[in-house]
């Protein structure tokens, strides 16, 4: 706003107070009049038209004292914001991007205090969500690797490697709480980073952890069944011992869940349910459904082979229509095990021959997949496979190669 600006909001003001009326109306002015000057009265009745018409002068030029201070801050203010827009698309000084670059390291080694402290493990350099924060608070300020255009592109990049390295040094707990909270679809990467994080938690602390408690465990509910203790485990925490206790409510409330894999034995596993409440996309509610399910126990198939063979062909198809999906190589590995499983006497008791002879429930379900699943990349092997099986009157020959969805890297 200028002072051309200014003057005219001026004159409007004193040509709008110049076409009030006389007397002034508001019943809140004659109000006022009758509480200050009760003595009065009558004087103050007599007089009103002139008093009403003073307190009307009054006000107007209360407003038009606060319209000009008001314009005048306007003008500061518009002044200071343009001045910080200016100041925000200037190049930072080397100085500026230092100090964002303490500032975040500062911030980093707090983090990491805090996740040694939750984890009761001084070994967190060894962990990858660790290594990933660690490098791109190192890389912070270097022109090489990110170079700062302005300093508001400065901030932007501070705020979000800050928010990055946050979620990074969480506990699964406590990014598990966050994210429960997110109102918006959550990336695949950042749902994929904590699944890599309870992983790695898991295999290093959870699981030695677990060897040292289960013969307790085992011991204390020899006589109860495994539902039982599942219960107790998952949910109860009511062991005698405090440690157990405690250890159990640790690993549950960071996305974990103890299940039964078979033959009495209990492990801890990442607890998909719980993960898919959250708000993902339909690809990683699809992965969930896929990872989680279980096919084996003891040993031996507790699915149809019609069921394993759809199984099969759900994950190739996912597997090609999302080639960029993070985690393919996993459900490549889980794809090559249920097709090896389908083709092969892997399974000790479950398997495809008997007497070497190919079992005749696999047989109909080669012909089924065969005939079902035209088009496919196993379809295409199972029927070369299949074929061979014909020629040799369906007596054992030569395990299939699995077919290549994904390139492996070495």
């Amino acid at each position: 706003m200028d002072d051309k600006f200014l003057e005219k909001r001026l004159q409007n003001l004193k040509s709008s107070y110049e076409e009030l009326p006389t007397v002034s109306q508001p019943k809140d002015i004659v109000t006022k009049i009758k509480m200050t000057e009760r003595k009065s009265k009558k004087k103050f009745l007599f007089h009103f038209p002139y008093a009403a018409s003073f307190i009307g002068v009054l006000l107007i030029g209360s407003l038009l004292a606060l319209q000009l201070l008001d314009d005048k801050q306007e003008v500061q203010h518009g002044g200071n914001n343009q001045d910080t827009e200016q100041s925000e698309q200037q190049v930072p000084t080397q100085e500026e991007i230092e100090e964002k670059s303490q500032e975040l390291r500062i911030y980093y080694e707090e983090l990491l205090t805090n996740l040694k402290t939750n984890l009761e493990t001084e070994n967190i350099d060894q962990y990858s969500f660790v290594k990933d924060s660690k490098n791109v608070v190192d890389r912070f300020g270097d022109p090489s690797f990110k170079a700062f255009t302005s300093k508001q592109d400065l901030n932007d990049y501070f705020d979000n490697t800050k928010y990055y390295i946050t979620q990074k040094l969480q506990t699964p707990e406590q990014q598990l709480s966050a994210l429960s909270q997110r109102q918006t679809e959550i990336p695949d990467d950042e749902i994929l980073g904590l699944i890599i994080k309870q992983e790695e938690i898991l295999k290093t602390i959870y699981e030695p952890e677990w060897n040292t408690h289960s013969n307790a465990i085992y011991s204390e509910m020899s006589d109860s069944s495994l539902s039982v203790i599942l219960e107790r485990l998952n949910s109860k925490h009511d062991f005698k011992s405090e440690d157990v206790n405690t250890f159990a409510k640790t690993v549950v409330s960071n996305g974990y869940i103890f299940e039964h894999v078979g033959e009495g034995m209990i492990e801890i596993s990442k607890d998909y349910s719980r993960l898919s409440q959250l708000n993902v996309s339909q690809q990683i509610t699809d992965y969930f459904t896929m990872i989680q399910e279980r096919i084996v126990m003891d040993a031996a198939l507790i699915v149809t082979w019609n069921e394993l063979s759809d199984r099969i062909v759900k994950l190739e198809r996912f597997i090609l229509s999302n080639p960029n999906f993070p985690d393919n190589k996993i459900l490549y590995e889980l794809y090559s095990k249920y097709f090896t499983f389908y083709t092969t006497s892997l399974l000790d008791n479950t398997p495809i021959y008997e007497r070497d002879v190919l079992i005749e429930e696999v047989k109909n379900s080669y012909q089924r997949f065969m005939e079902v699943n035209k088009g496919t990349e196993t379809a295409q092997v199972i029927n070369e496979y299949y074929q061979r099986l014909e020629e040799n009157n369906f007596n054992r020959v030569d395990n299939p190669e699995i077919p290549e969805l994904i390139t492996i890297e070495p």
